[in-house]
């Protein structure tokens, strides 16, 4: 039977780990929460900032120049915590891009500027050339019209042939042809083709003038397409967009070699000096020690009867007396223990969950100067 009782308990690896007490009554936790061992729940917790302790980390291959804080000094979030040499060789690289780019903008905008007064006096010779056809047209009509310089013209023309022909007429009676001459005939037809080339030289000129006109207007949209365009690749040639792109990266990359605070807070540790190269480790760690927890570890079997608000009292050999608090939260995620129990014998093979329990703000200040410190917990069974 003493077998088989053994055999089962080693088959209930979620049941509480068993410690021996000579009196649960001395155990001090359980002293400080003011209840009996059939009243609370002991178990392993540590202290940390309830939001965490924060690393300020560097990338590997630089090296730390300065260090500007010290363990316990309080920093606030922005504050510079130390210089990597390489700060100062981005910083030159950042000021190099900078100017570049004040020359680029300054070239681009010159050529812009020279780009569209082209293009003003592109559009100013467009309007000429549609004036010019505009007039040229008006001109035109102005000459067909009564009494226009081709309305004469035409007038001109068809009274030259109308002597020519009355003077043809008279030639050939005999009673007048002795008047009309060959030579005067030869002088009115000479009128005729004077006239007529008269007309044409106009109406030419006339055309030539509207179609200098219409070419004048091509010439002008041409040279405006060409103008915008031009202001178009100017634009796109432009090295201001690539180079506020490389301004970009390049203080970022600055950004990154300042040791900048993250947070409001108190720097804990300090894990490097300068003139020691990075590595990817921590440089130093900041945390929030106005606000404290402890993480505990609770048995699954008993974790059910765990509630939030239930007191808690937390003790150690290192805290003078007891830090007090109450349950914030229980977690959800079931694992495996991480603390070790102070007890050899304790067993292992059980689950516990997480039980998050807020210092009170009194106990704080004493709980900060211990950060990561396994503790005895005892929570207070509720009703």
């Amino acid at each position: 039977m003493g077998a088989l009782a053994i055999a089962s308990a080693g088959c209930q690896p979620d049941a509480a780990p068993v410690d021996r007490f000579e009196d649960v009554t001395a155990v001090p936790a359980l002293v400080a929460l003011g209840a009996s061992g059939d009243e609370a729940i002991l178990a392993q917790g540590q202290l940390e900032p309830s939001n965490g302790v924060i690393s300020v980390l560097a990338p590997p291959g630089d090296r730390l120049e300065s260090l500007e804080v010290s363990a316990g000094q309080k920093v606030q979030a922005g504050d510079t915590l130390g210089r990597l040499v390489s700060q100062a060789a981005r910083e030159g690289e950042l000021a190099v891009a900078v100017a570049q780019r004040k020359e680029a903008q300054a070239t681009a905008d010159a050529e812009q500027a020279v780009a569209q007064a082209k293009l003003e006096v592109a559009r100013t010779q467009l309007e000429q050339a549609r004036l010019q056809v505009q007039q040229a047209k008006e001109k035109f009509e102005l000459a067909q019209a009564s009494g226009g310089t081709l309305d004469l013209l035409d007038q001109q023309v068809a009274l030259a042939e109308s002597k020519l022909a009355q003077m043809r007429t008279a030639s050939n009676d005999p009673a007048a042809g002795r008047l009309i001459t060959s030579s005067t005939l030869d002088q009115q037809q000479l009128a005729v083709d004077q006239a007529r080339s008269d007309l044409a030289a106009a109406r030419a000129e006339a055309r030539a003038a509207s179609q200098a006109g219409d070419l004048a207007v091509k010439a002008a949209e041409q040279e405006l397409r060409a103008a915008e365009v031009a202001i178009e690749s100017g634009k796109a040639a432009m090295p201001v967009e690539s180079l506020d792109e490389q301004i970009k990266l390049l203080q970022l990359q600055v950004d990154a070699s300042k040791l900048l605070s993250p947070i409001d807070g108190t720097v804990v540790a300090v894990h490097m000096h300068p003139g020691q190269p990075t590595t990817g480790q921590p440089i130093l760690q900041i945390a929030d020690l106005s606000d404290m927890i402890c993480r505990v570890e609770v048995n699954v079997s008993q974790l059910s009867k765990v509630k939030t608000g239930a007191r808690a009292s937390i003790t150690s050999a290192a805290i003078d007396g007891s830090l007090q608090g109450t349950v914030r939260s229980i977690s959800r995620l079931i694992g495996s223990p991480q603390l070790p129990s102070p007890n050899p014998m304790a067993r292992v093979d059980y689950r516990s969950g997480e039980v998050v329990i807020q210092i009170e703000p009194d106990d704080a200040p004493r709980a900060a100067d211990l950060i990561h410190l396994q503790v005895d917990v005892a929570i207070a069974l509720e009703d």
